[in-house]
């Protein structure tokens, strides 16, 4: 095991110039694709801010279990080519029509499949965390961003009306509409819709499971449950604006109060996923590792 572990180094700084030239090469035929998404992150008002720091917590994630990874201790050469020519086929559809999701799907492929071709089985098996928090980098389409925005706000809309009736509340839904007894309307806009607070929730909550202890089992229930903590928290931020509406007018609701909710919220959601964490964790050895492992963890 030992010389395994000290054999790793070695053969990642023999294949480090190939390396070099393989990114550069990559760089150069997917950087429309990473201009692409560099826009899509910085788009005023967009869903993917958090996609800035996708690549170096993923790089974090990678460089702590560079122990584990013994690059190149072979293995899945064969099915890491396949990955590579996979990503590569779906470049030239996606370039020629410039169609950028697809092409950025065809990267992580590309990614995985030179991890596993170079590194082997024991560098994809401990890398594919980071490689699977790249995805959340990706942008999705409008059409499907338009399209889950319509779905989150109707149903967070006709949720938090419930919940509000149920607490004494008069109020009625005209679509994405809220109207109060004394005429006031609460538009369940783009922002209060939910997709932003869970695209970036369901992102951190992606960050925090592949990043636990955890075993591999409860890591993906607790990132699945990561979703229906920002559903049920963007619901009860709506409902406290149609109560503070109810009371005080829809004017109360504007300006601070309505930023001010939405920062508290996201503070409760995270503080929720983290006290998941330690739900899951309980009954576990204390330092435990998340699965066995043939590296040297240290």
């Amino acid at each position: 095991m030992t010389s395994q572990a000290h054999s790793a180094p070695g053969s990642l700084r023999r294949d480090l110039p190939w390396l070099v030239v393989i990114i550069v090469v990559v760089a150069v035929i997917w950087g429309p694709t990473f201009s692409w998404m560099v826009d899509r992150w910085s788009e005023d008002g967009g869903y993917y801010l958090h996609g800035f720091a996708i690549p170096p917590a993923a790089t974090w994630l990678a460089w702590q279990r560079r122990h584990e990874a013994q690059w190149g201790s072979g293995g899945g050469a064969g099915a890491g080519l396949a990955l590579i020519v996979l990503g590569g086929l779906a470049q030239v559809p996606s370039a020629l029509l410039e169609i950028h999701f697809t092409s950025a799907c065809g990267l992580l492929l590309v990614v995985a499949g030179l991890v596993l071709a170079g590194g082997g089985r024991a560098a994809f098996k401990a890398w594919l965390p980071a490689l699977l928090l790249a995805g959340f980098m990706v942008p999705l389409p409008l059409a499907a961003v338009a399209s889950a925005n319509l779905e989150l706000k109707l149903l967070a809309a006709g949720t938090a009306l419930e919940l509000a009736r149920s607490l004494g509340v008069i109020v009625v839904r005209d679509g994405a509409s809220l109207v109060l007894t004394g005429g006031d309307v609460l538009v369940v806009g783009t922002v209060c819709s939910g997709l932003r607070f869970l695209v970036s929730l369901t992102a951190l909550g992606a960050f925090i499971a592949l990043a636990s202890r955890l075993p591999a089992r409860r890591r993906a229930i607790l990132f699945a449950l990561s979703v229906p903590v920002a559903f049920a928290c963007n619901v009860l931020r709506i409902l406290a604006l149609v109560v503070v509406a109810d009371h005080w007018g829809a004017g109360a609701t504007t300006g601070w109060i309505h930023d001010v909710s939405g920062w508290l919220l996201f503070a409760a959601a995270l503080a929720a996923v983290f006290g998941l964490e330690t739900l899951l964790g309980r009954g576990l050895p204390a330092g435990a590792p998340p699965e066995s492992s043939t590296g040297t963890v240290i």
